[in-house]
């Protein structure tokens, strides 16, 4: 038995430090966050072929900057230009949307066509949540010193009570067994790869990952359990909506005192009241992970709120995108991410929330006699 055992670990010992050897040389997934740090993709190339997803192109190029963002470099940046950074989870980020395509993009484009001269770059990472938002902010972002920060949140806050807090950046932590994965994947690929591939796995059983939805093919319900809605709603609202609360005034206290101006948006879905005017469909009786499309749009909603709420108590500017955003499978094309052309009308909405931000805050400037850094 102890010589069986010891081959055991071994053979164990060996395929781990193999993995290890193999995951350092080439790794088959990208790691965006390692430990408690985020890794930005410089100089990243991303080129994909496909045509099975209506709405999206079929040759999708979509490239990072030497920033680790999507835009302009840095050097392009002419002087007294507003500099405006999007910060936001897969939907600012727009993974599978080409270059030009995000929304962020569009809403660059809208702007100079009114006459804005201004330089954006996206710096939102597919998966992220303020925990991951105020990471980017303490890392990167305070040390570019941009005008404004637009932040896009609330989706992938869902379910989440984590309040946030700087863990130590070095060393082996033994608090926990979350603790000693996450300050372990920090320094080994193979745990880092392992942890990366559990993150997909979460997000995909949350339902908030890429995939097609065809409406016409989707379960729709008899009749709306409205009580079941409101039992959700309550539940989030207990355990969940105080420490989103919490991180996201965080972000925007970190950003005032940094002297950068953070507007808040809305986070806009397919799912809710009315009718789909594509399909016919009914989005408050889709069937969506056993309970509805007018459930799930309720629970966000109760997230949007707590952004407004937000933007209200420190008198910032908040562009309400869901409230203002028409509900068209024309313009998503799963459940959560715009298609082309739902990214184009969402950077159209910003666009013009954001020229009015910048005309505002161009009138102040010329009041008291200053101007952009």
């Amino acid at each position: 038995m102890l010589k069986n055992l010891a081959a055991f670990f071994l053979g164990l010992f060996a395929a781990l430090l193999l993995a290890e050897v193999l995951l350092r040389v080439w790794s088959p997934v990208e790691i965006r966050v390692r430990g408690d740090r985020i890794l930005l993709p410089y100089h990243a190339v991303y080129e994909f072929r496909q045509a099975e997803v209506p709405g999206l192109d079929t040759q999708i190029r979509h490239t990072k900057n030497s920033l680790g963002f999507r835009g302009p470099e840095p050097d392009a940046l002419p002087q007294d230009v507003p500099r405006i950074i999007t910060v936001g989870g897969s939907t600012t980020e727009g993974f599978y949307l080409s270059d030009g395509r995000d929304w962020p993009a569009v809403m660059a484009s809208s702007l100079e066509a009114a006459g804005h001269e201004v330089w954006v770059n996206n710096a939102a990472m597919d998966g992220h949540s303020t925990i991951g938002h105020l990471v980017l902010l303490e890392d990167y972002l305070l040390s570019l010193q941009p005008d404004f920060i637009l932040v896009k949140a609330g989706l992938n806050d869902i379910g989440r009570s984590d309040s946030h807090e700087r863990r130590i950046r070095s060393g082996l932590r033994f608090s926990s067994p979350a603790d000693f994965i996450r300050s372990a994947s920090y320094y080994s690929e193979t745990v880092a790869t392992l942890l990366h591939l559990y993150r997909m796995y979460l997000a995909g059983d949350a339902g908030i990952r890429h995939q097609f939805l065809d409406l016409k093919q989707q379960p729709v319900l008899d009749a709306i359990d409205r009580e079941e809605a409101d039992r959700a709603v309550a539940w989030h609202a207990h355990y969940f909506t105080d420490a989103y609360r919490t991180r996201l005034s965080r972000f925007v206290e970190m950003s005032l005192e940094s002297g950068i101006t953070p507007v808040l948006i809305t986070q806009a879905i397919l799912a809710g009241a009315g009718t789909d005017p594509v399909t016919g469909v009914d989005l408050a009786k889709l069937l969506y992970r056993g309970g509805s499309g007018y459930q799930l749009w309720r629970v966000l909603e109760l997230y949007n709120d707590v952004t407004r709420e937000v933007a209200d108590a420190y008198d910032i500017p908040l562009i309400d995108l869901a409230g203002t955003m028409e509900k068209s499978s024309e313009y998503f094309y799963d459940m959560f991410h715009f298609s082309n052309a739902g990214a184009a009308v969402a950077g159209t909405i910003i666009a013009n929330g954001m020229s009015e931000v910048l005309t505002d805050t161009a009138a102040l400037q010329q009041q008291s006699g200053t101007a952009l850094p």
